[in-house]
C-alpha cells in the first residue's frame, strides 16, 4: 500500500502488526528542519572592518579576516558578526590571535548564492602557563645543556 503525504512525498506502509493510517503518519521533511552545525577555527587577526547598518536600519553587522595559518598555505578567511555580537569586536586588535565558534549560512538572491560564515563565540586562546617563550631554546629533557663555547 502507498499513500502521499501532505506536502506530496510519498509513503509506503510497513505491515506491520496495525493498519496504516495516513492521517496519523508525520513525514520529517529536511527542507522545512534547520540542522545547525558549529565549526571552530584557530587563527590571527589581520583586518577589523567598521559596523555597517541595512539600508532599513534594522540590522547591523561586521566583518573581519582571520588568517588560517594551521594550513601549509595560510588563508584569510572572512567572519561577520551580527546585531549586538557586533561590539564583541571592540576590545580586539590586529594581530591578536583567536579562537572562533561560527555557523555556515547560505541563501539565495534573485538566482545568485551567497555564503557568510557567522561566528557567534570569540576567545581568546588559553595560554599555558607552562609553555616556553617564544625566544627561548626547547630543550628536550633527555639532551644536555647547549653550551655556549664554540666548538672550533
Amino acid at each position: 500500500m502507498r499513500a502521499h503525504g501532505a506536502d506530496g512525498f510519498q509513503i509506503s506502509n510497513f505491515t506491520g502488526f496495525e493498519p496504516f493510517d495516513p492521517s496519523t503518519f508525520q513525514l520529517f521533511n529536511l527542507s522545512t528542519h534547520s540542522i545547525a552545525m558549529a565549526y571552530e577555527m584557530t587563527g590571527t587577526v589581520k583586518v577589523i572592518k567598521d559596523t555597517q547598518t541595512s539600508a532599513s536600519g534594522t540590522f547591523t553587522w561586521r566583518e573581519f579576516v582571520i588568517t588560517n595559518e594551521e594550513d601549509r598555505y595560510p588563508q584569510d578567511i572572512l567572519f561577520r558578526v551580527t546585531k549586538d555580537r557586533c561590539s564583541q569586536l571592540d576590545s580586539i586588535s590586529v594581530g591578536e590571535r583567536l579562537k572562533l565558534t561560527f555557523d555556515i549560512r547560505g541563501r539565495e538572491y534573485q538566482g545568485r548564492f551567497f555564503v557568510n560564515l557567522e561566528a557567534f563565540r570569540i576567545e581568546r586562546p588559553d595560554v599555558s602557563q607552562d609553555a616556553p617563550a617564544a625566544d627561548e631554546p626547547v630543550v628536550a629533557a633527555d639532551e644536555p645543556p647547549l653550551d655556549d663555547a664554540m666548538p672550533f
